[in-house]
């Protein structure tokens, strides 16, 4: 995948006056089940792309100043630190991305399904609805600003990833029977670790949340990261209110017939709510 310069993208949006443009970057979390890891989930965030360089520059100046070398993955997960790079720094290294994340305007989207819902059918089928459901919401988010987007994606279902973009930009996402065209997203693309700094944002937001889903018994660390990563995720006003889910949270599926599955869902949002407004 070739990614052109940043100043092309602040070009364009220049060219295009009113219109913006927008970075897409997903990535997936938790996608086996494992003991107290209940939920599955995709995540995306969305970049401005007049913030985009600015961003890429904020993020290089984070490595250098927190021990980075060329090479070393800046990821959310602890196995992930370089043996050069202290826990401490590991530590301000995350944090210092999140900051820079809010200060730019970056938001969010995650997706939540509960494994023992989803496992039954197969891991790259579940990763596969994650994606669908995220490009579509990514969709709905630049066809109510009426501006576009470009997608790239860090893990795609099994097979040849390049089927996949092909599909979604030929014919759309298919839904059912048949495909709905996502018009707002003007290319798809796949990425991985160490080919951008906006991976590492993207697993780093994605990974502070699936810590507060899936890592219930600490409540500590959850509860501080929590209301830096609400910050970032889509919202939109209504009545005074902003609501986050079905914009910045799908939590899927939509419709839980089983009580207990229901429970788990309900105690998800329930603790999470809690971690914002302690009493």
């Amino acid at each position: 995948m070739i990614m052109y310069g940043l100043s092309a993208i602040s070009f364009a949006n220049q060219f295009f006056g009113g219109i913006h443009m927008y970075l897409l970057f997903g990535d997936e979390a938790d996608h086996e089940a494992q003991p107290g890891k209940k939920f599955f989930l995709y995540g995306g965030v969305y970049i401005p792309a007049e913030t985009a360089e600015e961003l890429d520059a904020e993020v290089s100046r984070i490595r250098r100043e927190m021990g980075f070398k060329p090479g070393d993955s800046l990821k959310f997960a602890r196995s992930s630190r370089p043996d050069s790079v202290s826990c401490d720094q590991h530590r301000s290294a995350k944090e210092a991305v999140i900051e820079v994340a809010i200060r730019l305007n970056i938001e969010f989207c995650a997706y939540v399904a509960l494994h023992k819902i989803v496992g039954s059918q197969g891991v790259e089928t579940y990763i596969q609805y994650g994606i669908n459901s995220i490009l579509g919401n990514f969709n709905k988010y630049l066809t109510l600003k009426n501006d576009w987007g470009v997608s790239y994606l860090d893990r795609l279902p099994a097979g040849n990833g390049f089927d996949y973009i092909v599909t979604w930009y030929q014919k759309g996402l298919k839904v059912k029977e048949e495909y709905k065209k996502l018009g707002k997203i003007l290319s798809y693309g796949i990425t991985c670790n160490g080919a951008s700094n906006f991976s590492s944002v993207a697993d780093i937001v994605l990974g502070s949340f699936r810590y507060c889903v899936n890592e219930e018994d600490k409540d500590i660390s959850g509860k501080a990261m929590l209301p830096n990563v609400v910050k970032m995720m889509w919202k939109e006003k209504k009545s005074d209110q902003y609501i986050i889910r079905e914009y910045g949270l799908l939590l899927r599926p939509k419709d839980v017939r089983c009580a207990e599955y229901d429970e788990e869902y309900k105690n998800l949002t329930c603790r999470l709510n809690s971690w914002m407004n302690p009493q």
